[in-house]
């Protein structure tokens, strides 16, 4: 963005998507965190002015909305900070607070720069007691430092939904040490260099974190190429259940995708040949010709290690047993199970 921009600017439809995306989690994140710490601390790094022209809710007041929603919220003491180092966004920010009636959440607004702001409240989310949840919406790719991101993800109450804008990041290598930390080369023959990157970044943070949970979401723009990824990091698997919730919400069909482009093919629901063809090959990776699987342990897998829910995987058994390439053990069951129902105690073979 120019420095010259208007304020505020008009949104696009994933911009409204992401937002919604952010909502959905917040009304999860908020009640359960007030219920399980001391305090909590809500980080919006990059957040803009609050609002759009055509649309009212900007990050920071999707987020203010959420929590003075949330019947838990007075539960724990709370702290919302919105930065950014546009002053003109900060400005219009302030104005449309001062209009506002929020008076169980503790604000404030503050213009720096993400890496200088991030120094000045590391330690109030090192407390053990505190949940912090980060939000990082850049435009373009300045200010974004791995060695920030690094810290932050090694306070395990510390959850981050970053915007990981590759569109144009690829063969800037000054940018490209900054996210990585390092220099990353780019092989000649990589076709597809936006996925490469996302993957490496992805990839080197399971490196030093083996544990964490992380949840890519793909955002493709009306040219129909992909502009960035949101990505979540976690550190706890109740987190990135609700995330997959929220994405899902977003793209009831695939559960990792929003395309501006109006696509019909969207508009289906969860019960598509995807989820059932997708599932079947992570099953027979997972499980090939095992016999007498516990499907209590299937469903953790499910849902613990992949972006699918468990809906999606009830919808497969039943899939599975119409076409006979599921055989449900029942005999050492204390109960009569319903044909439709698969209680975590039983166990099953895939005769794929």
């Amino acid at each position: 963005m120019s420095k010259n921009h208007s304020i505020p600017w008009e949104a696009d439809e994933h911009t409204k998507i992401k937002i919604q995306i952010l909502r959905n989690y917040l009304k999860a994140w908020f009640p359960i965190c007030c219920r399980q710490f001391d305090s909590i601390v809500y980080i919006d790094g990059m957040c803009g002015p609050g609002e759009y022209t055509n649309y009212n809710y900007g990050s920071p007041l999707a987020a203010l909305i959420e929590a003075n929603k949330s019947p838990r919220i007075t539960e724990a003491a709370n702290k919302f900070y919105f930065n950014d180092a546009d002053a003109k966004c900060i400005a219009h920010l302030n104005k449309l607070y001062s209009k506002a009636n929020y008076k169980y959440l503790h604000v404030d607004i503050i213009n720096q720069n993400w890496s200088d702001f991030i120094k000045t409240v590391i330690d109030e989310l090192a407390d053990k007691n505190t949940a912090g949840f980060i939000f990082l919406d850049p435009f373009g790719f300045k200010d974004i430092y791995f060695s920030d991101i690094i810290k932050l993800l090694e306070l395990d109450s510390v959850e981050i939904l970053l915007n990981f804008n590759i569109q144009g990041l690829n063969r800037n290598k000054e940018l490209i040490e900054d996210y990585f930390g390092e220099m990353m080369q780019i092989p000649n023959d990589i076709r597809d260099e936006k996925e490469y990157l996302l993957k490496k970044y992805i990839s080197k943070m399971r490196n030093i974190k083996p544990n964490m949970k992380i949840l890519p979401f793909e955002i493709v723009g009306k040219s129909n190429q992909v502009i960035y990824h949101l990505i979540h990091f976690t550190n706890h698997v109740r987190g990135f259940h609700k995330m997959k919730d929220a994405y899902w919400k977003a793209d009831p069909v695939y559960g990792y995708h929003f395309s501006d482009r109006k696509n019909p093919d969207q508009l289906g629901m969860f019960e598509s040949d995807y989820v059932y063809d997708s599932l079947i090959d992570i099953l027979k990776t997972k499980y090939g010709s095992l016999n007498r699987i516990m499907v209590g342990d299937i469903r953790g897998y499910v849902e613990d290690d992949t972006r699918f829910l468990p809906k999606h995987l009830n919808y497969t058994f039943r899939k599975l047993l119409s076409e006979g390439l599921l055989e449900k053990h029942t005999e050492t069951y204390p109960r009569k199970v319903p044909e439709v129902n698969y209680p975590s105690e039983c166990y099953v073979t895939f005769r794929f």
